[in-house]
């Protein structure tokens, strides 16, 4: 894939010229810094006028690089084309991305042929794969545009066009044979065709088709009543229970239906359609028929108990769940149907129950997480009815056997309550200042604080280090990391000395192409992972600079993490798009900083982000909720608006407002509410409104909202101290 010899070339011209090290100058400023603050503000002209009046270097390869930049976005491509000829060959890092840049020109200038020319010298470039990949297709896609260059350029006969047949074109290879059914008359025919892509349906091809089938224009006269009820269940496996229903209509009416359709698979399906279409009492109807005809199996039983709760008959629905965990036992469900069960319990106080179900869930250890999480209710029923003796050391169990488990610090925080409770105030402060010292920016730190202020102790609460220098925190990174830091390798100090010089140069694009395999291959290295941030952040790019620093954070010791330095937690805690965040806050009396909370949790501050369900944007708005915020508004919608950074925040703090009015300026409702929904929260809100501010939130029904919740509010109380250390307003 790669040239190994001009890789062992470059490597030895770059190491005697970068090697990276823990001096005092910040790595990535030891770079002919002229003219990049003009590049990456996108000031071409005034990027160009610097670079002249530097001429005394022009010789360099980077200096000329720079200007191509800066010459390719002017337009000026007879320019650019002679400075990347220069950069190219008198630079091997740029080499690459060099040649690529002069592909580009050619590409637009539509000389196919030297674009293509240019592309395959800069893939034999190219040091890292996913740079390799991405210049392979703009390739393929010049050769899709002009395949008759294939025999014109000797050297792609040898390489192999694999990019150039795309996942649809082989889909339609799958189902070539379909064409000749549109021209055929005859059933039999038809059905064998047929018969060969619906016997056999794997899940991830249901939908294609689905598509498929249904964009035929065959006659359903055509079509035998059997193979429509086959087309009716793909349907369903589709998650297209509309069109299930349409096939099903349409099979249903022929005279042979109940001859070729078996009772008991038309019964099945009759139900799992109409709970599909949302008609939950036809379809508990039909799923009491089939369990009485022919038994209770496992999904009948769990779908028919969702569509009691649909219907808010929870107390059948419970029943049903109950059934199901007597009848299947070591069903790979029953831990979510037992903890459904338990929490039930929990929530009606019936906490003896409740922590017999729990208890099932633990002894089982086939999920971690869930086990952990089953101790942690089992504590908290015993804390809500006064057992705080029980409460303590079953918290103490969770955290001796599951010490990484995500509620571990929950753990912690309601051990320090359960001795509070038992009058032992010492040993419930030094509890509290253990928690916020692991982990200050944690939920449960927050809530500690506010304990240890509560007893009076306000002098043990945290703050941030404040020294706001790059070279301080450079070396307090690597004071920590001394013993497991790795440092880079050649090679790796050469792709790092190559992905600064395209970071600031605006080649953004190209230098994530380099820097986030280092950033995984390099974890321990604490400075090292610092300065991607760095310079994630002046390319600004506020995704991977979270990222990064989040991940940083993760990374340091417990021991050391109370004197975490601000430069850290501001990576990980970016005010990305704060003007507009602030205008809009503004005009609808909203925190800006509880907003930038919701988009870090959200989507990480990534305009484009799409969630499995298919919100969309920083502030992953579903289109449904988005095109009524829109009328609320009075302006036409449009569901691609919601990727535009503006809108996207504008309608966002409309309805984050919408939920603050409703609930009273209730932030931690709204924030329920925003990510849950606000008819659950409202049922959470009306059985838990007399519980403290801990137990309310310990208590919100559904699993993601109440993390949610956690996660936000400690967003939002961290950008709050953040903005007053960094003076932002």
């Amino acid at each position: 894939m790669m040239h190994k010899f001009r890789i062992r070339l470059c490597m030895l011209m770059t190491v005697v010229a970068f090697k990276y090290t823990s001096g005092d100058i910040p790595a990535f400023l030891r770079l002919d810094t002229t003219g990049c603050e003009a590049l990456l503000g996108g000031s071409y002209w005034q990027a160009l006028d610097a670079l002249w009046r530097q001429d005394s270097i022009a010789d360099s390869g980077f200096w000329n690089f720079k200007k191509g930049v800066a010459h390719f976005n002017t337009g000026d491509f007879e320019n650019a084309f002679y400075c990347f000829s220069f950069s190219g060959k008198k630079d091997s890092l740029l080499s690459a991305v060099s040649y690529e840049y002069i592909g580009d020109i050619f590409g637009l200038q539509k000389r196919a042929r030297e674009a293509v020319e240019a592309y395959f010298h800069a893939q034999k470039e190219s040091l890292q794969p996913n740079h390799y990949q991405a210049i392979r297709s703009k390739i393929a896609t010049l050769l899709s545009a002009s395949p008759m260059l294939i025999d014109t350029l000797p050297f792609l006969k040898a390489w192999r066009l694999d990019t150039i047949t795309t996942v649809k074109e082989k889909a339609e290879d799958r189902f070539e044979s379909f064409d000749s059914l549109v021209y055929s008359t005859d059933r039999a025919y038809i059905d064998s065709i047929l018969a060969l892509y619906t016997d056999l349906v794997y899940a991830n091809e249901a939908a294609i088709l689905l598509s498929r089938l249904e964009s035929l224009t065959i006659p359903d006269s055509l079509l035998l009543t059997k193979r429509m009820f086959k087309i009716s269940q793909i349907a369903l496996q589709a998650k297209a229970p509309k069109s299930a229903f349409a096939w099903l209509s349409k099979a249903s009416v022929r005279p042979d239906f109940m001859d070729v359709v078996p009772a008991r698979a038309l019964l099945y399906h009759q139900a799992f359609v109409e709970y599909g279409c949302s008609d939950y009492a036809a379809a508990i109807d039909l799923f009491r028929q089939y369990k009485n005809k022919y038994g209770p199996l496992p999904d009948l039983l769990i779908t028919m108990a969702r569509a009691y709760r649909r219907l808010d008959q929870g107390a059948k629905s419970l029943k049903v769940y109950e059934q199901f965990a007597r009848l299947y036992p070591k069903d790979p469900k029953i831990i979510n149907i037992l903890w459904y069960l338990a929490w039930e319990n929990d929530q009606k106080e019936k906490y003896q129950k409740a922590i017999s179900l729990y208890r099932k869930i633990v002894k089982m250890k086939k999920k971690p997480a869930r086990a952990s999480d089953a101790l942690l209710r089992i504590g908290l029923c015993y804390y809500k009815t006064h057992r705080y003796v029980k409460a303590y050391s079953t918290f103490t169990r969770l955290i001796m056997l599951y010490p990484d488990a995500r509620c571990a610090l929950a753990a912690q925080y309601w051990k320090s309550h359960c001795l509070l409770s038992r009058n032992e105030t010492d040993n419930a402060r030094n509890q509290f200042i253990e928690i916020v010292r692991t982990a200050p920016t944690d939920y449960y730190a927050y809530r500690a604080i506010e304990s240890l202020a509560l007893m009076g102790d306000t002098c043990a609460v945290f703050s941030f280090d404040t020294v706001r220098d790059y070279k301080y925190a450079r070396q307090w990174l690597d004071s920590i990391s001394l013993a497991s830091k790795e440092s880079l390798s050649p090679f790796d100090s050469c792709i790092f000395e190559l992905s600064k010089k395209l970071a600031f140069t605006g080649c953004s694009r190209h230098a994530r192409f380099y820097l986030e395999p280092l950033e995984m291959r390099y974890p321990a290295n604490l400075p090292f992972q610092f300065e991607l941030g760095i310079i994630y952040n002046t390319i600004n790019d506020p995704v991977l600079s979270s990222r990064t620093g989040r991940r940083l954070i993760w990374r340091i010791p417990n021991k050391y993490r109370e004197g975490t330095p601000l430069q850290v937690y501001a990576l990980s805690y970016p005010f990305a798009f704060l003007e507009i965040i602030k205008s809009y806050a503004a005009s609808n009396t909203v925190d800006p900083f509880l907003v930038l909370g919701i988009i870090r949790q959200e989507s990480v501050f990534n305009p484009v982000a799409v969630s499995r369900a298919g919100a969309l944007g920083l502030m992953q708005l579903m289109p449904a909720t988005a095109r009524t915020i829109a009328a609320d508004l009075s302006e036409p919608f449009n569901v691609d608006s919601l990727t535009k950074c503006e809108t996207n925040i504008r309608y966002g703090v409309h309805y984050l407002k919408k939920l603050l009015d409703q609930f009273y300026g209730g932030i931690v409702q709204a924030i329920a509410g925003y990510n849950g929904g606000p008819t659950a929260l409202l049922r959470w809100f009306e059985l838990n409104k007399k519980k403290t501010f801990d137990l309310f939130i310990e208590d919100i029904g559904y699993d993601e909202t109440r993390e949610y919740v956690k996660k936000v509010l400690a967003n939002y109380w961290t950008y709050i101290i953040l903005s007053r250390l960094l003076n932002i307003s």
